[in-house]
């Protein structure tokens, strides 16, 4: 989503040129919804996101973090003009694997905190690169990042991920296959690409083009689609009280499932993935590691004196400087 190199991915992926990538909505009655990045502020201009709800878009996902420490810039803008405009708003993390998945699900939770209303959609996991760990590895990686990024925030995080990714990269496994998917296919038709990978029955969210055109938008867009009624998207998520002047579709947000109780995190729950990650990685990592901490200490403070700088330090008062001053005004210093 942040990257281009996701798009080749995609398209590779999926078997087809990049010619072929379908611009039109899928010919099925599904309800539309984008994705937006930094991308899609050339220059930080705003994206006007009445003229999207106004284009028929019905909900927006924005990516709110990357790695341990990238924040979107145009993150709390986004996503606070999404609720305003009436969309149905959700958010989405890039992840780094080579990283810890516990310190970027941290990250993540504590950005989402600081929006000053409440996430609609659950969060989501973009999932695009190994990091170097093998899929048995990088299989321990999200579930460590999935169950805690649960438990900081309440809610069953959704997986974004193409087929060929899931296939090859994460071993085709089946044992996140209840989550909500966010599939990214680019197939140039009118659904995914089946059997969906990882023994998904049901795909949540479609992501059909990253090339597609929205009125509001001043660059290409990633364009999406949601599997199922407005009724049952809003069940996905926790709208407050406020939303009843916004969703004038009959559908009381209150009578909706509360969020539930965010329980305590136990660092016994919590896979220490280190052991899976193979030592030329781990050397890596360090050797990274050291090099930043070099960097970031600044080069000692030469001690010699250089030799066309006077080594004496002036004691006597100039000739020409009067040794009486009128009052009120400090004398020189030297």
């Amino acid at each position: 989503m942040s990257h281009w190199s996701r798009r080749t991915t995609m398209l590779l992926t999926s078997g087809i040129a990049a010619v072929s990538v379908a611009l039109a909505a899928p010919a099925i009655a599904l309800l539309p919804g984008s994705d937006v990045a930094s991308h899609q502020h050339p220059g930080s201009m705003a994206i006007d996101w009445a003229r999207v709800k106004a284009a028929g878009q019905q909900f927006a996902i924005v990516k709110a973090t990357e790695g341990l420490s990238y924040v979107n810039p145009h993150y709390q803008e986004d996503s606070t003009s999404m609720r305003a405009a009436g969309l149905i708003r959700g958010t989405y993390h890039y992840a780094l694997p080579q990283y810890s998945a516990i310190l970027q699900t941290q990250h993540y939770a504590a950005v989402l905190a600081t929006n000053t209303t409440s996430l609609d959609l659950p969060p989501a996991l973009d999932l695009e690169e190994t990091g170097g760990l093998s899929p048995a590895a990088l299989q321990i990686w999200v579930r460590a990042f999935l169950t805690t990024l649960d438990k900081l925030t309440g809610r069953q995080t959704i997986i974004y991920v193409s087929p060929g990714f899931w296939r090859y990269q994460m071993g085709n496994t089946t044992e996140f296959s209840e989550r909500p998917l966010w599939i990214a296919d680019y197939n140039g038709g009118t659904s995914p690409t089946m059997p969906l990978p990882g023994g998904w029955t049901k795909w949540t969210f479609w992501q059909y083009t990253g090339n597609g055109s929205v009125d509001g938008v001043a660059t290409p867009i990633d364009l999406n689609t949601f599997n199922g009624s407005k009724q049952e998207l809003l069940a996905l998520t926790r709208l407050g009280a406020s939303q009843k002047t916004i969703l004038s579709d009959g559908i009381d947000p209150d009578a909706l499932p509360p969020l539930p109780e965010l329980p305590a995190i136990d660092k016994n729950d919590i896979p220490d993935i280190r052991a899976f990650i193979p030592p030329d990685v781990q050397r890596k990592i360090e050797r990274d590691a050291r090099k930043q901490l070099r960097n970031a200490i600044p080069k000692s403070v030469p001690t010699k004196i250089p030799a066309n700088v006077s080594k004496k330090v002036p004691t006597n008062v100039p000739k020409n400087v009067p040794k009486n001053f009128p009052k009120g005004v400090p004398a020189p210093r030297h």
